[in-house]
């Protein structure tokens, strides 16, 4: 297990992972729409998606996350009223993760905001799951390999998000109030005019 440093690309914002491993969290590639408008709606001096439209995420438990320095710059993104909220940095757009709401103690850390000592395959393990390839941004080969199916890795989130709520590391967490607000008030895209 390893704690894994957390940084946005300007260096103001910065953290740490709890101890983690592959067998804590679940490694997925994510090409839906919502997360290719998200960092398309960033500025970030880093890619963010892959080749294929895809968002390199690592699913913990919310409390797994430790921000030490510039928690004032972190803001929140919400493509719709009822969407995920969407975190990252606002001095420096750097993306930081995912997270549904206070209750659900999981949060999916986007790979532009880790910072690996040997490479992020040797911390967290190989991508498990390339979910919704579908909405790619171009075709999405056959050969790269699928080590889940789509069943196996619904189960596997949903168990150890109710594992992680029945242990309560939800709390404390560095992105919601204790009545369950956001601590950065987010920016809903569908409002936006």
């Amino acid at each position: 297990m390893v704690k894994i440093r957390l940084e946005c690309s300007c260096g103001l914002v910065k953290g740490f992972t709890h101890s983690v491993s592959e067998k804590i969290g679940n490694r997925v590639s994510c090409y839906c729409s919502d997360c290719q408008s998200f960092a398309n709606q960033l500025r970030s001096k880093d890619p963010i998606l892959n080749e294929y439209g895809g968002t390199d995420i690592f699913q913990i438990p919310l409390s797994f996350v430790n921000i030490t320095e510039g928690k004032e710059n972190i803001g929140c993104i919400r493509l719709r009223s009822k969407g995920l909220f969407r975190w990252y940095t606002k001095c420096c757009d750097t993306p930081i993760g995912n997270t549904m709401t206070p209750s659900i103690p999981f949060i999916g850390i986007i790979h532009n905001f880790m910072k690996h000592e040997v490479s992020r395959e040797h911390d967290i393990g190989e991508i498990l799951y390339h979910g919704l390839t579908k909405s790619s941004s171009k075709p999405f080969p056959k050969e790269i390999p699928q080590n889940y199916s789509t069943f196996r890795i619904i189960l596997r989130g949903l168990s150890k998000v109710l594992i992680w709520k029945y242990k309560g590391l939800g709390k404390p967490n560095v992105f919601f109030n204790s009545d369950g607000d956001a601590k950065s008030t987010p920016l809903i895209l569908s409002e936006k005019k």
